[in-house]
């Protein structure tokens, strides 16, 4: 992958792959925005923009410690941040969150081939493992080629359905326009940021382990992490801002942005049906592909053991998209947010140490 690009190249595959990660179906979904952000109103905009601030330097802390240690995998990270007795525990905690995220990505394409095209279930479960598959076969220059040909793709939609969801909206619609009853957990919209940066930023740190020693340099950490950032505030706020715009009528729907897409026709919810397997489709990828490097240590093939992961979390994956949201990522929220601070205090700390401590 070195050879085939440029150092500023990989940055941005880099980047687009730390987009791919965090940008899965509840980002893309517009889910995901509405409750940690559009409840709080107004205000919740203002939260979109710290979250950007958050990806960016977390992004940024994590690829520079990665960079700076060598490190192959997320494993070989925590150990260089938490030292070996705690990554012990992190390290099974991280491998099953993202084991059951990948489950609720497979099983969300499962969900969007029977509601969408009424299609069976367990075709869209084949369909979706058997494109994961694919790509990580490819290894860590296929994960990264994937991405920087999938997120702009992904992205272009998400743009073009929120500017056309904004069309003959004033400046003074969006600021009138009130929110809902506060998230859980409430707290206000600063603390929904944090969290929002937390949680996601655990699924991120898989990939973020496994591709940070594709970059050459400060330079190319911090670039990365900003253009992760701001890939991820823009195209959440042009989400909030639609949401917000459309707030009564999407404030207790699943998926705000297709039902939003279908005020513009029946093509244009079909189009965003499938940004919506594109979104699960990157952050399968991610998580596969960090799941095999982590199983495959310093010696193994890391494209078979995430193919093989791929096989293995499947069966999972009939257990439903909604039972997993419910079970697997509330479990994530404040762990991921004492995870994330210790990050930055030892990036901040220790700025290009490869050790622990």
């Amino acid at each position: 992958m070195r050879q085939g690009l440029s150092k500023w190249g990989r940055a941005l595959a880099v980047a687009a792959t730390y987009i791919g990660a965090v940008v899965g179906a509840g980002f893309a979904s517009g889910s995901e925005i509405l409750h940690f952000f559009n409840y709080h109103g107004p205000q919740g905009l203002f939260g979109v923009i710290l979250a950007a601030g958050g990806f960016a330097l977390v992004g940024y802390c994590i690829l520079e410690s990665v960079r700076a240690a060598g490190a192959r995998n997320y494993r070989d990270f925590l150990n260089t941040v938490f030292g070996p007795h705690l990554t012990v525990i992190l390290d099974g905690i991280l491998t099953f969150y993202l084991a059951g995220g990948l489950a609720v990505v497979l099983a969300g394409g499962g969900a969007v081939f029977y509601q969408q095209w009424n299609l069976p279930y367990n075709l869209g479960v084949w369909v979706m493992a058997a494109g994961v598959t694919a790509v990580v076969l490819g290894g860590a220059g296929g994960v990264l080629s994937a991405n920087l040909v999938l997120v702009p793709m992904l992205l272009m939609v998400v743009v073009a359905t929120g500017v056309m969801a904004l069309r003959g909206a004033r400046l003074s619609d969006l600021v009138s326009l009130a929110g809902g009853e506060l998230p859980l957990p409430s707290g206000g919209w600063a603390l929904s940021a944090l969290l929002y940066v937390a949680y996601n930023s655990l699924l991120a740190l898989g990939i973020l382990a496994s591709t940070g020693r594709e970059l050459s340099g400060r330079r190319a950490s911090m670039l990365a992490g900003f253009l992760g950032g701001l890939g991820l505030g823009a195209c959440g706020l042009l989400i909030a801002l639609a949401n917000h715009y459309h707030f009564q009528a999407v404030k207790t729907l699943p998926v705000p942005m297709l039902f939003i897409a279908s005020v513009w026709g029946k093509h244009m919810a079909q189009v965003y049906s499938f940004a919506l397997l594109v979104a699960m489709l990157t952050t399968g990828i991610t998580n596969a592909y960090s799941l095999g490097r982590r199983l495959a240590g310093d010696r193994g093939n890391a494209r078979l053991w995430a193919g093989a992961t791929v096989l293995f979390v499947t069966p999972f994956a009939r257990l439903g998209f909604t039972t997993l949201i419910r079970t697997v990522y509330p479990l994530m929220g404040y762990l991921g947010l004492g995870f994330v601070t210790w990050i930055l205090i030892h990036c901040l700390r220790h700025p290009g140490r490869s050790r622990a401590g």
